[in-house]
């Protein structure tokens, strides 16, 4: 039996021809192939979500597509939470109010946001294992949070080679540099295949050291504020009808100031079969099997460590649900939920990487149970207003972590419908 997306995407094209082959006589059927073809590139644009490319082709067929291409305004406030011991893994990151500001041209859209983002991991506990670690009455007042500006510029085009680009800047704290932050990339679609290829470098989030660095309670040195650069490379393919294949592969290099240096590997495999649920754009099910290496174990908080998560084989197997409502309505939810098993290992490593002194972290392993839970949901509030809510959860036998984001968005042109396009990103 064909899903119900399926047989949406059938009668889309039948009504296609059906109004090609009535509304053409005479003459004017030496213009059949040229509207054939365009609507069929409409029809694939819608498809596979390239709704400014579909607007552009045949605005007249999509009505709920009107000025898909307004400009607008956004807003947004969101956090995410990781708890742990107070001062180092803890971490608390509030998103003040973000304003960011989008336009479109044709199929072009591009982005500027700015905002204020406040990192906390209140005060470490006396003789917890922090920077060089020496034990006693800390010298200096710990980091038990920091704040700062950001802002990022964001471009994509809407078509089947897709370029995109964003860059910016986290904030500049306690004269720590802070380095651009950059992704460049493209995406290419085949009949039953999208490849995406990207080169990257951005900060690494896990913890107030590794996302701002952190002082040294008894050296007062600074250090921290960890980047990963590398590259990703990843597929869709639809072999059958219903069925998608995703292959994700990465590899990338991190450094920070006065951080050791790593390397790390991660690939994912998924196999899901969509249900066919009716109201909804796609519904799929099936099995995830995710893995991750890193050279070194710079998990901890003392000098050298860069105090992001770094095993030396991580193994996930789980399975996973993914589903997102019709497009074109007044309101719009997507969601993702991943429930398994993952294994993990990490190896014994020097309490100061850079200057080892004989004291060692111990190796361990750990298995149990992992999730992950991502929830999105925009409503049309009117022409002119759209406004949505965002959760994350995610837990695994190291660490958990949760997420919260609210946002409005006001458009410069009258709007009918959202579409998943509309969605920010998750926090």
């Amino acid at each position: 039996m064909k899903s119900a997306g399926t047989s949406r995407r059938t009668a889309r094209r039948l009504l296609f021809a059906v109004a090609i082959l009535t509304g053409a006589s005479g003459p004017a059927r030496a213009e059949e192939p040229v509207e054939t073809t365009r609507l069929q590139r409409a029809t694939d644009d819608y498809d596979q979500k390239r709704f400014l490319a579909a607007y552009r082709r045949a605005a007249d067929v999509w009505p709920q597509l009107a000025h898909i291409d307004s400009d607008s305004l956004l807003g947004v406030a969101g956090l995410s939470y990781r708890p742990g011991q107070a001062g180092l893994d803890r971490s608390l990151r509030i998103t003040l109010p973000l304003a960011a500001i989008e336009w479109r041209d044709d199929v072009s859209a591009w982005s500027f946001a700015a905002g204020r983002i406040e990192t906390r991991s209140d005060r470490p506990q006396q003789g917890a294992a922090i920077g060089s670690a020496e034990g006693g009455a800390f010298a200096y007042a710990p980091t038990r949070a920091v704040s700062g500006d950001a802002w990022q510029i964001g471009y994509r085009h809407d078509s089947r080679l897709a370029p995109y680009f964003s860059f910016g800047q986290t904030p500049v704290v306690d004269g720590l540099a802070s380095p651009l932050h950059a992704t460049l990339g493209a995406t290419v679609d085949f009949a039953t295949q999208r490849w995406d290829v990207q080169l990257f470098r951005r900060p690494v989030e896990d913890s107030l050291l590794s996302y701002s660095g952190l002082r040294d309670p008894y050296s007062n040195e600074r250090w921290g504020r960890v980047a990963a650069g590398g590259f990703a490379l990843g597929t869709r393919w639809t072999p059958f009808t219903d069925w998608v294949v995703h292959v994700d592969f990465s590899r990338f290099w991190l450094d920070g100031e006065d951080v050791a240096a790593n390397t790390a590997r991660t690939s994912s495999l998924s196999l899901s079969r969509d249900l066919g649920i009716d109201g909804f754009d796609h519904f799929t099910l099936g099995p995830r099997v995710d893995w991750a290496a890193y050279d070194e174990n710079l998990s901890q908080f003392t000098l050298g460590h860069g105090g992001y998560d770094s095993p030396q084989r991580r193994l996930g197997l789980a399975l996973g649900a993914n589903f997102l409502t019709r497009e074109g309505q007044s309101q719009l939810l997507r969601g993702d939920l991943q429930i398994g098993w993952q294994t993990r290992r990490e190896d014994a490593s020097p309490y100061l990487p850079l200057s080892p002194d004989g004291r060692e972290y111990p190796a361990s392993e750990d298995r149990g149970l992992a999730s992950r839970l991502r929830l999105q949901a925009i409503w049309r509030l009117s022409p002119y207003w759209q406004t949505g809510l965002a959760a994350s959860y995610e837990h695994n036998p190291a660490w958990e972590q949760a997420g919260g984001q609210a946002f409005i968005r006001y458009l410069f042109d009258p709007r009918p419908a959202v579409f998943s396009s509309d969605l920010p990103e998750l926090p």
